[in-house]
């Protein structure tokens, strides 16, 4: 795509760090190569124990638009909020410690004249090894459409993470938008909700330079006992967006959590009394639940089966039953 922005325009790029020490020198090297130069790099060290602030603090000295901030551990929110008050570009987007960026990606995502918000893919990477490419189609939409297909357009778009979009400063400072500093899992997705509240128009980016690593040390790789009440906080916070219930978002929610804990009753190391309480408190969650009307009346063939067997997620029996009525119908 030609690049039709002002290139004096000053883009800022937070960095949170936390005891990021073997990643993190690759990952300022990486913004250093980035094709657009007008940069400011806002890095907060979150209280690191490591040596991450020396890191820091050597990238800030060698190139005068690296700036770190040192605080006190608070968060990836806090640090991201603390990163939003000491930025002075027109445009901010998010990168984390442990992930990479080529250099066309600034280029990729700046926002250009009439819009709002951009937001790309990405690829996940695993020991520097592409494992998936996350690429969605181009195109520019209008936040009246999204509203009215809002399904639709989560199912395309998801926006799950802030570090695949660039945002225009003046609409979160002057709309007082902060990352949720109680959450520790979907802050990201909350954040991109309130700032599509204020938005007219979005581009969506085929481009995918953003290079996520998947560490030992990433968020998915944990068990969260409240993760029934991060999908329906998330749910609620769509549908508040749309301005109407989203059944078949919900549909997805809840499966979603409870195919987590279901997952983790296999891990020794977590009581699993514990999960199957919250797992059964998840299925009987009746904002979730009200989707099965939904999903009986307008759902495919596949999810009206399927909308029968739901309980069969606490006993551990959803994955084998499914393939069980697979087989029988010759799928």
């Amino acid at each position: 795509m030609t690049a039709i922005y002002n290139e004096q325009i000053l883009l800022s790029v937070i960095v949170p760090v936390y005891n990021a020490e073997e990643y993190l020198s690759d990952c300022l090297a990486s913004i250093r190569k980035s094709n657009y130069q007008n940069i400011e790099v806002i890095l907060v060290n979150d209280g690191s124990t490591d040596s991450s602030p020396f890191i820091c603090n050597v990238y800030s000295r060698k190139d005068p638009r690296f700036k770190t901030v040192h605080i006190q551990n608070g968060g990836v929110s806090h640090a991201r909020n603390i990163g939003i008050r000491h930025c002075s570009g027109e445009y901010i987007t998010f990168v984390d410690a442990d992930d990479l960026v080529e250099p066309s990606h600034f280029d990729d995502i700046m926002i250009q004249e009439n819009e709002d918000f951009v937001y790309s893919g990405y690829k996940n990477t695993k020991g520097g090894i592409v494992k998936e490419e996350n690429k969605p189609d181009a195109v520019v939409l209008d936040i009246k459409d999204i509203k009215k297909n809002l399904y639709e357009f989560w199912k395309k778009v998801p926006i799950t993470f802030v570090w695949c979009g660039c945002y225009k400063r003046h609409l979160i400072i002057s709309n007082n938008l902060k990352f949720d500093e109680n959450s520790i899992l979907g802050e990201d997705v909350l954040f991109n909700i309130d700032y599509l509240k204020v938005c007219n128009k979005i581009r969506i980016s085929s481009s995918s330079g953003y290079l996520h690593s998947h560490t030992v040390h990433s968020l998915v790789h944990r068990y969260y006992a409240n993760r029934g009440e991060k999908e329906e906080k998330e749910c609620r916070a769509w549908e508040e967006l749309s301005g109407c219930a989203e059944y078949r978002l919900r549909w997805y929610a809840w499966h979603v959590a409870l195919k987590h804990y279901e997952t983790w009753l296999n891990r020794t190391f977590i009581p699993k009394e514990e999960i199957k309480h919250k797992m059964k408190a998840c299925y009987n969650n009746p904002y979730f639940r009200e989707s099965i009307k939904y999903i009986r009346k307008s759902g495919s063939l596949d999810e009206k089966v399927e909308s029968y067997l739901m309980r069969s997620y606490v006993h551990k029996m959803f994955r084998p039953l499914w393939q069980i009525i697979l087989k029988i119908s010759g799928r």
